[in-house]
């Protein structure tokens, strides 16, 4: 009979799945101790872990200020009327004046507008 034959290979085949799942079974009681171990750490880690300082806003402070009073010269510097120091002074200021009147823009300096409808 050709029966027989197959069902034997039917038990060892169901033989052989159990024994996979019992060793199967196995590395699941792992995986649940240690996800469970690892939930227990995480949870002591958020309790027992650093605790998070109150924030303290300090009062401002005002800003100390800016150039006093001066006090007067009594004594001026010997440059302070020298004809090349005072030429230097003159020249300084006109040269700032030509500066804020002059047109920096420099309009001929623009560059080219270009044609971006390019076709090909």
């Amino acid at each position: 009979m050709k029966l027989k034959p197959q069902i034997n290979q039917l038990i060892a085949n169901r033989q052989a799945l159990i024994g996979k799942i019992q060793k199967g079974s196995w590395v699941v009681k792992m995986g649940i101790i240690f996800i469970t171990i690892f939930l227990i750490l995480l949870i002591l880690a958020i309790i027992l872990g650093p605790k998070r300082k109150p924030v303290t806003v300090l009062p401002a402070t005002t800003p100390p200020p800016i150039g006093g009073p001066t006090e007067e010269i009594t004594h001026p510097s010997a440059y302070a009327t020298d004809t090349a120091i005072l030429k230097i002074e003159g020249k300084l200021k006109d040269l700032e004046q030509k500066l804020q009147s002059e047109d920096l823009r420099e309009i001929g300096l623009n560059p080219p507008l270009l044609d971006f409808e390019v076709k090909f």
